[in-house]
């Protein structure tokens, strides 16, 4: 794919210590400014914007990982871990691989490169933008073009790595439901991009995803960061399965009109729901994503 077209980066570091330590709390905070000291080295404007901006930001990351799972406790010399960036944004993108470049010529000549967590070091021993789990990159006309044909989904899985969470009417909503993991997803993609699958009103997809998404099957469980001087953040992680019902008895009753729309339309909203779920591994879910929360896939890739 030429570099012109990238809007989608998902950068996976690996890290090995470089000191005994013992982590008690999550790295997120000092993880996202590696990411903005990163990118500043490339577009300081831009990661002044990122760092300001007050509102959905291109750019996520996730905690410092250890398999599938945030890494606390003990920490010895040569211990491996690996964190994570994204750009959800050609300009990001563009950092990003910049970024990757560079530590890649350094890695390939011996050079040491080092990246600091909350004053404990870290040596960075691989860097990946494809080819290993959580890696990749992609564009949104991408995702799209890979939906605008395929067979419409009756169900799909999602997996929650890291603590997940939503603020719903100014309260924390630790759950997994339907309107709020795809309203999520969807109001990241409306801000970053201009590309749709098809354009239908929004209040039809919400009203498809409220009276035709349902849970079918979850595993989950209450997760908790927890920050430095006892702050706290509670949110779930594990994986479910939401299945696209063919019709819904609810509307049938009280909105025949809407609800025979939504069915002759339920290819197009289950290749919309699909492409949210493929978007979601570049985009994460819910709140804090660009300090670690919400890392999700769609059930496809396992991280290593």
């Amino acid at each position: 794919m030429p570099e012109s077209e990238t809007d989608l980066v998902a950068l996976v570091i690996e890290l090995e210590a470089a000191m005994e330590t013992y982590i008690d709390n999550h790295l997120g905070r000092a993880i996202q400014w590696v990411a903005l000291t990163m990118l500043s080295d490339f577009d300081a404007d831009l990661a002044q914007t990122l760092h300001n901006a007050d509102d959905l930001k291109p750019f996520t990351i996730s905690g410092l990982m250890r398999n599938n799972a945030l890494l606390y406790g003990d920490i010895r010399t040569g211990d491996r871990a690996w964190i994570r960036f994204t750009g959800l944004s050609a300009e990001v993108a563009k950092g990003l691989q910049a970024f990757y470049e560079q530590v890649q010529t350094e890695l390939k000549a011996g050079q040491p490169r080092m990246i600091e967590l909350d004053r404990i070091p870290w040596r960075v021993t691989a860097i990946h933008c494809r080819g290993t789990a959580w890696a990749g990159s992609s564009s949104y006309q991408t995702l799209i073009d890979r939906q605008t044909n395929a067979r419409p989904q009756h169900h799909l899985t999602l997996n929650f790595i890291t603590p997940t969470t939503f603020r719903s009417q100014t309260v924390n909503m630790p759950l997994p439901l339907p309107h709020l993991v795809f309203g999520s997803l969807l109001s990241r993609w409306v801000a970053f991009t201009p590309h749709r699958l098809r354009d239908l009103p929004q209040d039809q997809l919400d009203m498809f995803i409220a009276h035709h998404v349902m849970i079918s099957q979850h595993d989950m469980k209450t997760a908790m960061l927890r920050g430095k001087q006892g702050g706290k953040e509670i949110g779930f992680t594990g994986h479910i399965t939401y299945e696209f019902a063919p019709k819904s008895d609810h509307l049938l009753k009280h909105n025949p009109e809407l609800e025979e729309h939504l069915q002759r339309e339920y290819a197009w909203f289950a290749r919309t729901l699909g492409l949210l779920a493929d978007f979601a591994f570049y985009s994460s879910i819910g709140r804090k994503t660009t300090t670690g929360m919400g890392l999700a896939c769609d059930g496809k890739i396992s991280a290593d």
